[in-house]
């Protein structure tokens, strides 16, 4: 077995942000696609309820607002509904701290605990109107059924072989370089394993005190994404943080090999440090 470890968590450190590749709500452009596909019954009081949810504490300047305002002409569903896509856009800006609004193509540095704030606090505060609209188990489920679908129309990178989900192979710049610490392995039998202790944006979502609603948007597009990098791919999991346990342990699976997905025990896990 072969063993990989890394340590990088540091809640204080600092990465570069360009709020032309941040800022403009591609989650939300994807929301408001699968809505259009999946309609919403409750939807005018979802959108309602999410526009109050989004409210700034502190009006931008007009010439702020201006820039904004031609910016979002380059999406497709934000462009639809000007009003919430530039709610999306003020609320991301306060969520960052950031007092005076530089030019968008140029980089800046944030704090890495902040850069994920952005934007996990919008997909929670999605969550949350969804609730209102609809009840807790219907927003949950409408949610859940939203990641599924945006992973299946994502466009990734193909693997061959399970090792390539881990960490330790592909972690070089950007927010999680700053923000994990976790045990990896390749096991004998072409399984791999991860066995995380700490991350940053679970850290960022227990702010919000609603470990379900951490874990549709941190985890459940895990097992969608396994099997989209290879269908023959499936991935096990062991714990999770973001519903308030110790680690995550994930088993990354080939079933050309390895046809009973057996998930290691607890032993495996306290041993794997």
């Amino acid at each position: 077995m072969k063993i990989y470890r890394v340590k990088n968590y540091d809640e204080t450190a600092q990465c570069a942000l360009r709020l032309d590749g941040y800022l403009l709500p591609r989650r939300m452009e994807w929301f408001l696609r699968f809505v259009h596909e999946n309609p919403l019954p409750e939807y005018d009081a979802f959108r309602l309820k999410l526009l109050e949810i989004l409210k700034i504490q502190q009006p931008r300047p007009p010439e702020e607002i201006s820039v904004l305002e031609k910016y979002i002409e380059i999406s497709n569903c934000m462009a639809q509904d000007r009003e919430l896509g530039m709610a999306v856009m003020l609320k991301t800006l306060e969520l960052l701290k950031v007092v005076k609004l530089p030019p968008l193509d140029s980089a800046f540095d944030i704090s890495a605990y902040l850069y994920y704030k952005g934007w996990l606090f919008i997909e929670a505060y999605v969550i949350q109107a969804l609730e209102a609209a609809s009840g807790r188990d219907a927003a949950l489920d409408y949610y859940g059924a939203y990641v599924d679908w945006r992973i299946k129309n994502y466009k990734v990178e193909p693997y061959e072989r399970v090792s390539q989900h881990l960490f330790a192979h592909d972690i070089k710049d950007g927010p999680l370089a700053h923000g994990i610490d976790c045990v990896e392995a390749e096991l004998d039998d072409g399984r791999a394993a991860m066995k995380v202790t700490r991350c940053l944006p679970c850290e960022v979502l227990r702010e919000l005190n609603d470990p379900q609603a951490a874990f549709a948007i941190m985890c459940r597009g895990d097992f969608a994404i396994t099997q989209k990098r290879n269908p023959a791919f499936r991935l096990t999991r062991e714990k999770a943080l973001t519903l308030g346990m110790s680690y995550c342990g994930h088993i990354w699976h080939d079933t050309r090999f390895c046809k009973d997905l057996s998930h290691p025990g607890r032993r495996f896990w306290e041993e794997l440090v």
